[in-house]
Parts: structure tokens; C-alpha cells; sequence
């Protein structure tokens, strides 16, 4: 039996219409409840149906479960704006898999799949390889939306994923930022350190200076606010970070003389500087600077790397938000001479 719940939202009122019936659920919402009563009555002779011909197999494309996916699933996830790209991507440059049944694709459809996407074959990608890294986070991507139908929503017996041949990844990344490098970037982004910003180009600026002092991910600088970075008790709360823990980042002197320049926005923030405008800003002042193979991430390993040189590795796993060595060494990048160095200082205070 359907049931129907009147909602608010952005466009005003809304209908969201649920069904659940022999053990596959699935809900939409609707701008009237005449659609949404349509809409369900369809959806249950549909499930009637499928249960004569596949068992408990619910006829729902891949487009359909990753349009639900997005609707529900990804909103409650820290990388919601990723998901929801790479799910849009997936669904505009593959032809023909987001029309099949999802539960007539199979794991040999994903193979061939990640074969194309891998070797630049798609739609949009004609003759650009796309990185292996890049490929196993999209099957991630996909595996999880494949789990969800089967666990929550009963529409599929098996995820097709799983025992899928992943792409082996590359090393990870041990890209570094000269104080050449970084003087660079702030001149092509018109910036004098000190500088009240006057543009977004300032702002990011200031966000890739405070990412070298303190090491934070540029979504975690940009969702600063008046309430989350407290500047008289030197720390930065992040509420939910990219593991989904919490954590607190101390806050040294030049980073908050470099965050309390900004003028933030009406609603508290002190960046007004959104992701996607900082990603365009960046590759723009990349290119500008002639700087090779720089991303703004690479932050994350240049500060790692100078604060090893200043605190002990649990104190550096704290501040960086790492929960085992392992992971910290991939951003913890010293040359040789950086390691010759500190093995001279400890010589001589001996």
C-alpha cells in the first residue's frame, strides 16, 4: 500500500509518494498529489508484476536507482556534491547501461565498463585515458549504489560488483610546493600576503596560504565559520570531516591573522568562496604561474611534511586527521636533504 506525505521544499509544496510492497520500496516526490497517486499506482502493478516473472527483482533501471540515489542517498554523505557529479557524468557519457533493468546487469557490463571508461572510450572522453585512481573511485561509486538497492530497497538479489577486477592504482602522489611555487600561485591570483581581499581570487588565495599552515582540505577551509573557527582559543572545530569523525585543528598565529582579513557572508561563513568557483580559480592560476602538475590538495602534503619538522608523529596525526600511520606517510614527503638536516640538528643539540 502507498502512503502520501505533504512536504516543503525550495519550489514550494510537495507530494512524496512511498510504496512498499513484497518487500521492494521505493518513493519519489511530486509537484501535485494526483501525480504521486498515478505514479505509486503504477509503480505497484509494477512490482506485481516483476514478481511473477524475476521473483523479488523489481524492474528499475540503473538510471532509475541512481536517480533515487541521489535524491536520497547522497544528500546525508560528506561528498554529496562529488557523488552527485560522477553519478550525472556516469549517466551522460554511457549509452546504453543506465536504460538496462538493474537486475539484468551484469558484473561482465561493469567489466566492459570500466575497460572503456578506463581507456578513454566513453562519450566525452574520446581517446583520454582516465587515471586508475579515477576509475576505482567511480566503481566505489557504483558499488554503493548497487548495495543500497540490494540491502534497503530489495530491488536486486545480488550487487554485480562485487568480485569486480579493480584497476591498480599509481604511487600515491608526493607532489611538494617550493616557497617559489607558492609565491607564484598568489601572484597570479593578484595577492599580497596581508592583503584584505577584495575578490574571490583573494579568497582563494588565503585558502591555499591557510591550507599550508594548518594542513586542512580545502572543503574543510571553505566551511569555516564564525562559530566553528574560534580564533581566541586558537583551534578550528570540523564538525564532520572526510572520514566522518570530528576534529579540531589548531590554529597558529599567521593562520588566523590570514583568516580574520576575510569579510565572510551573511550567513556566517567565512569564506564566500564556494568548491567549484576555488577549482576553476586554482587550475586558472596554475596555469597562469606555468606551474606543472600542482593541485590544491597537494597542500595537504607540503604542510604534512614542514609539521613533522615541529611535532611528534601522534600530535601530527591529530592535526591532520590520519587514524594510522599508514595513511599519514602518504602525505609525509621529505627530501633527503630535509631528513640530512634534521639528523645534524639532533647531532648537535647532542
Amino acid at each position: 500500500m502507498a502512503t502520501y506525505t505533504k512536504r516543503k521544499s525550495k519550489r514550494g509544496i510537495v507530494w512524496r509518494a512511498e510504496v512498499a510492497r513484497l518487500g521492494v520500496r521505493d518513493s519519489r516526490t511530486f509537484d501535485t498529489k494526483a501525480e504521486a497517486v498515478a505514479w505509486a499506482t503504477e509503480q505497484e502493478a509494477e512490482i506485481l508484476a516483476s514478481q511473477g516473472r524475476r521473483g523479488k527483482t523489481a524492474k528499475r533501471t540503473l538510471e532509475q536507482t541512481i536517480r533515487r540515489y541521489i535524491e536520497e542517498v547522497a544528500p546525508s554523505k560528506p561528498g554529496k556534491r562529488w557523488e552527485e557529479i560522477r553519478l550525472e557524468a556516469f549517466l551522460q557519457i554511457t549509452p546504453d547501461l543506465p536504460k538496462r533493468l538493474i537486475g539484468d546487469i551484469t558484473s561482465d557490463d561493469l567489466g566492459k565498463w570500466r575497460d572503456a571508461r578506463q581507456s578513454g572510450q566513453l562519450l566525452g572522453r574520446i581517446g583520454k585515458p582516465v587515471a586508475a585512481s579515477s576509475v576505482n573511485r567511480e566503481l566505489n561509486l557504483l558499488s554503493a549504489v548497487f548495495e543500497i538497492a540490494r540491502t534497503e530497497w530489495k530491488w536486486i538479489k545480488e550487487n554485480p560488483m562485487h568480485g569486480l577486477r579493480r584497476p591498480t592504482n599509481p604511487p600515491p602522489r608526493n607532489r611538494r610546493i617550493s616557497p617559489e611555487e607558492q609565491q607564484a600561485i598568489c601572484a597570479a591570483l593578484d595577492y599580497q600576503d596581508g592583503q584584505v581581499p577584495t575578490s574571490m581570487q583573494h579568497e582563494l588565495a588565503i585558502a591555499f596560504l591557510v591550507a599550508l599552515d594548518t594542513g586542512m582540505r580545502k572543503g574543510e577551509l571553505l566551511g569555516l565559520t564564525k562559530t566553528t573557527a574560534r580564533f581566541e582559543e586558537r583551534r578550528a572545530i570540523l564538525p564532520r570531516t572526510k572520514n566522518g569523525d570530528r576534529r579540531e585543528v589548531p590554529l597558529p598565529a599567521q593562520a588566523i591573522e590570514r583568516l580574520t582579513l576575510l569579510p565572510g557572508n551573511d550567513v556566517g561563513q567565512l569564506f564566500r568562496l564556494t568548491a567549484a568557483t576555488a577549482d576553476v580559480l586554482f587550475r586558472r592560476a596554475v596555469a597562469k604561474a606555468k606551474l606543472n602538475d600542482l593541485h590544491f590538495h597537494d597542500t595537504r602534503h607540503e604542510a604534512c611534511t614542514q609539521l613533522a619538522k615541529r611535532v611528534d608523529v601522534l600530535s601530527l596525526a591529530r592535526i591532520i586527521g590520519h587514524r594510522d600511520l599508514k595513511s599519514l606517510m602518504v602525505y609525509y614527503n621529505p627530501t633527503a636533504a630535509e631528513l640530512a638536516d634534521q639528523l645534524d640538528g639532533v647531532a648537535k643539540a647532542a
